[in-house]
C-alpha cells in the first residue's frame, strides 16, 4: 500500500487516525492501495529493533497482526530479546497483560480472561489488608511507636483467638493446589516438632483458617477465582506472611437462625443431601432427607449446651503431672501413622482450628507424601509423651459442639475435637488394642456368668 511514497511498518498509513498513534514509517513493502485498518491482513514486519524478522530484505513478512501475534508474544514473555514498541500495540488495539505479559486485545480491558481470577484475588486481598491496617491504626490503645512495630512485624494471634474465630474452610483441597498445601503442612509440622514452643503451635493451629478459608464469592461460575484465591494464600504462607494472613481473613458471620417452617426444613434437607452426595457420602445423603437439620446458633441452644456441659468449680491443675516415661509410651512409625490417617471417614468434621482429616489425606497423593507422614509421626510422638507446651493442652483437648434436635424437643450435643488429638488417640488405641482386648475379655466372661446364674 502506498501513501505519499511511504507506508507504515505497523500495517497502516503514516497519517494520524482517530484513537491511534502514528507509527514510524519505512519504505513500502506492500502493494495494496486501499485504506488499511489495525486488524487488516496486510504484510508487516517485526517492529523490534535488532530482531532478524525486522529486516526488510531478509525478514519474514507476516500476514496481519494475527500472523505476527505468536512472534510478538515471544518478545513480550522474554523468549526472544527486545521490547515491543508501545506504539505498535496501540496502533493494532492491543496491550500487554500484567499477569502473563502476553498481548491481549483492548476489548478485554487489559487482562486475559484466564488471568482475571488471579487479579481479582490480589485486589481482594489488598482491600482486606488495607481494612485491617486502618482498623489497627484507628485503635485508641495503640501508640504510633507500637503501630510502626506492628506494621513491620505483625504479631501472631493467641490460641484462644484462633479457636474462637468463625472461619469456614473448604471441605476438600483442589487437586491443583495439593502440592502447595502439602508444603505448607509439612513446614508447619516440622516447626512445631523442632521448636515445640507456643508460637510454632499457634502457627500450626491457624494454618487451615489462614490458607483454606472460603472465598467471599463462591459457586461454579467463580471456580477459577476460588482456585486463585487459595493458591495466593498458600504461596503467601510459604513466603512467611503468617500474621498478615490472619489479618487478611474475611469477616464471616454465623448463619442467622430462621423460623423453621416445613418448606425451609425441606429445602435445608435437600441442600444437605446434595452437598453430601458431592462429597461421596451417599449413605449420609439419604439420611439427610429424613433427619432434621442441625440447630442454629441461638441463646436457647447455648443455654441447653451449657447445662449438659457444666464447668468445673475448680480448675484442673496439671502442673503436678510430669512427662511420661519413654519406656511406657509406644513409639509411632510411618506405616502406623498412615493407617491411622486413612482410617478417618471422608466426611469427618474438623475441630476448632478448621483442619479436617480429609485435608491430611489430600497430602498423601502428592510427591510430599513421605515428608508429611514423617512430620505427622514426629508430632504424634511428641503428643503421646506429653512434651507439648502445657498451655496448648486445653485447646488440643477442646472441641466444637453441634446441637442436633431430639424427638422430645431436646438437643443432642455432638462434639468434634482437634484432628491432631484424635490422630494421637487412634495411634494409642491401636498400640494397646490387643492388650486391652485380652484384659477386658475376663470382665466379659465374669459378667456373662453372673447374668447366666440370674
Amino acid at each position: 500500500m502506498e501513501h505519499d511514497g511511504v507506508s507504515s511498518i505497523y500495517g497502516g498509513p503514516s497519517t494520524n487516525r482517530v484513537g491511534t498513534i502514528a507509527p514510524v514509517v519505512v519504505a513500502s513493502i506492500r502493494s495494496s492501495t486501499g485504506p488499511d485498518s489495525p486488524s487488516s491482513a496486510g504484510r508487516i514486519l517485526c517492529p523490534v529493533a535488532g530482531c532478524p524478522e525486522a529486516s526488510t530484505s531478509s525478514g519474514k513478512q507476516f500476514r496481519g497482526f494475527g500472523g505476527i501475534k505468536i512472534h510478538i508474544n515471544a518478545h513480550c514473555t522474554g523468549y526472544l530479546s527486545g521490547a515491543v514498541p508501545a506504539e505498535f500495540l496501540k496502533y493494532h488495539r492491543y496491550s500487554q497483560c500484567p499477569v502473563c505479559d502476553k498481548v491481549i486485545h483492548l476489548k478485554y480491558n487489559g487482562t486475559c480472561p484466564k488471568c482475571r481470577p488471579t487479579t481479582r484475588a490480589k485486589e481482594q486481598m489488598n482491600v482486606l489488608r488495607g481494612q485491617a491496617i486502618s482498623q489497627r491504626n484507628n485503635s485508641p490503645s495503640s501508640s504510633s511507636q507500637n503501630y510502626l512495630e506492628a506494621e513491620s512485624l505483625p504479631s501472631l494471634p493467641s490460641l484462644s483467638a484462633v479457636h474462637d474465630k468463625f472461619v469456614p474452610t473448604i471441605k476438600n483441597v483442589p487437586v491443583k493446589l495439593r502440592r502447595l498445601w502439602s508444603q505448607c503442612l509439612a513446614r508447619s509440622l516440622a516447626q512445631a516438632v523442632w521448636s515445640n514452643n507456643v508460637a510454632s503451635w499457634i502457627e500450626l493451629q491457624m494454618l487451615a483458617k489462614c490458607t483454606l478459608c472460603r472465598p467471599l464469592r463462591g459457586g461454579k461460575s467463580h471456580s477459577s477465582q476460588k482456585l486463585a484465591w487459595t493458591r495466593a494464600r498458600l504461596q503467601r504462607w510459604l513466603a512467611g506472611e503468617r500474621a498478615q494472613l490472619w489479618l487478611d481473613i474475611p469477616h464471616f458471620k454465623h448463619p442467622k437462625p430462621k423460623n423453621l417452617t416445613p418448606s425451609i426444613v425441606k429445602k435445608q434437607q435437600e441442600d444437605r443431601c446434595i452437598n453430601l452426595t458431592s462429597e461421596g457420602g451417599y449413605s449420609n445423603a439419604c439420611k439427610a432427607l429424613v433427619n432434621p437439620p442441625p440447630l442454629g446458633h441461638t441463646s436457647e441452644v447455648r443455654d441447653q449446651l451449657e447445662e449438659k456441659h457444666p464447668q468445673a468449680t475448680l480448675p484442673v491443675d496439671l502442673s503436678n503431672f510430669g512427662n511420661a516415661s519413654n519406656n511406657l509410651v509406644p513409639h509411632a512409625d510411618v506405616d502406623t501413622t498412615e493407617r491411622c490417617i486413612r482410617s478417618f471417614h471422608r466426611l469427618s468434621g474438623g475441630g476448632p482450628s478448621g483442619l479436617r482429616p480429609i485435608h491430611i489425606k489430600n497430602c498423601l497423593s502428592t510427591e510430599y507424601r513421605d515428608e508429611v507422614l514423617e512430620r505427622c509421626t514426629a508430632l504424634i510422638n511428641v503428643m503421646a509423651k506429653g512434651d507439648a507446651p502445657l498451655i496448648v493442652a486445653p485447646f488440643l483437648a477442646g472441641a466444637t459442639l453441634t446441637a442436633l434436635p431430639k424427638k422430645d424437643n431436646g438437643i443432642r450435643p455432638v462434639a468434634v475435637g482437634e484432628v491432631w488429638r484424635r490422630l494421637t488417640a487412634k495411634f494409642l488405641c491401636s498400640a494397646y488394642k490387643e492388650q486391652a482386648s485380652s484384659y477386658f475379655s475376663l470382665f466379659k466372661l465374669v459378667l456373662h456368668n453372673q447374668w447366666a446364674q440370674k
